[in-house]
Formats: structure tokens, sequence, C-alpha cells
């Protein structure tokens, strides 16, 4: 376009020839703007496009992070599994429901008592316990010192030929043993059963005979 105008001046080229070759420049011009502009607009769609696929794939991904943290099962301790109570796949699992045995493999030995919800009252994280186990007679071997280290905050049902029957989950663990004598004779194992003594109220057998002689006496001198 730049060449012509100098040879419009010495009649070279026609007036008509210099507006078509200016529409022409200012058509490939706008070409040129239009193709840039489509490009960038394509290019943003394209930018959000995969911005919204990848927010949507993390979304995703923390579903699915979230399902299957809540399909993991953790110990409280380290060791071996014992016994697998639930095997059916897609099974329910109630609540407070033993789904597995882990017998611990470094950690301290922990009793774990049902406690009727009538005495539960008594019972305080803390105090002490006295654990007999069924398997050895107490007054041969003697019974395993304890401390009560955790009590269910509500009631778990178990099934009894009377129906469902509500109690405590209480944890007592082992601090010592005071076995007798034969105390290598004893073997520990998963799911042994025992009876457990609470030490929940601080009274000696005296205070238990003095108390009615007492309120009598109270008694007799409240009298006029």
């Amino acid at each position: 376009m730049a060449i012509n105008e100098p040879l419009l001046e010495y009649g070279d080229v026609s007036q008509a020839d210099v507006i078509r070759l200016r529409c022409q420049v200012a058509d490939i011009k706008a070409q040129i703007t239009n193709k840039r502009n489509k490009y960038f607009e394509d290019a943003q769609a394209e930018m959000t496009r995969a911005q919204e696929e990848l927010q949507s794939e993390q979304e995703q991904l923390r579903d699915r992070s979230q399902v299957l943290q809540e399909k993991r099962l953790f110990a409280p301790t380290e060791g071996k599994v014992n016994n697998i109570r639930v095997t059916t796949i897609g099974g329910v699992v109630r609540p407070g429901e033993v789904i597995m045995e882990v017998l611990p493999t470094d950690s301290d030995l922990v009793v774990e008592a049902k406690v009727r919800p009538a005495d539960i009252a008594y019972a305080k994280e803390g105090q002490t316990a006295s654990v007999k186990l069924d398997a050895y007679d107490y007054s041969i071997f003697g019974a395993m010192n304890g401390e009560v280290v955790y009590i269910s905050p509500d009631t778990l049902m178990e099934q009894s030929p009377q129906g469902e029957q509500p109690y405590y989950r209480v944890q007592i663990r082992i601090s010592g043993a005071e076995f007798d004598g034969r105390a290598d004779d004893i073997v520990i194992r998963p799911g042994m059963t025992a009876s457990v003594d609470i030490k929940a109220m601080e009274r000696s057998v005296l205070s238990y005979l003095t108390k009615p002689i007492t309120k009598t006496l109270s008694e007799g001198l409240g009298e006029r």
C-alpha cells in the first residue's frame, strides 16, 4: 500500500486501485485481530474448562480419600490379629461390636469388663481393680492388680437368653500380678474370662460393723 501511494501521484495506478488495496489491508488486519481474539478466547475457555475439571477431580479425590479413610481400622495398640469375627462382605457392624481380636505384642495387658448400668455409678477412671482369672483358682494362683483406664460413654447391648442386655464397657490395664508360687504355670491368652473387683468404695470392715451402733447411739442421745 505504501508503494502504491507514490504511483497514485504520478498516475500509474488509479484511485480505485488504491481504495481497493486499502480495503484489502483493512480486511486482513480485521482477520488478524479476529483470529487473535478468537485464539485468546479459546485459550481462556480451555483454561477455564481445565480448571473446572481439575477442581472436580480434586473434590472426587477428597471424597474417595475420606471413604477410604473410613474403611481403614486402626487398633489401639500394636499386635497380631488373633480372631476375625466379621467376615461377611458388605456386612453391617453395629456400634461397639467386636470385629476382631488383637494380641498385643509390646504393650500393657488390658482386661475388658462388662458393668451393669445399676453399678456404673461406682466405677471411675483411675480406680484400682483386682482381676481373677477363671481358668486359675484364685486361692492357689492369686490375682492381678490393675487400674480402670476407660469407661464407655454410653451403654452397649449384648444378646443373652433373656434378650438384649445393656452394659458399660470398662477396661482395666494390668499393672502387676500377685500370683503365688506357680506364676510360671500361668499362660494368659486373648478371650480368657475373669472376674473383676473394682475398689469403688474405701470403707473398712470395722466401719460397717460400727455404723449401726453409732447410728443407734446418736439417735438415743438425740431423744429427750
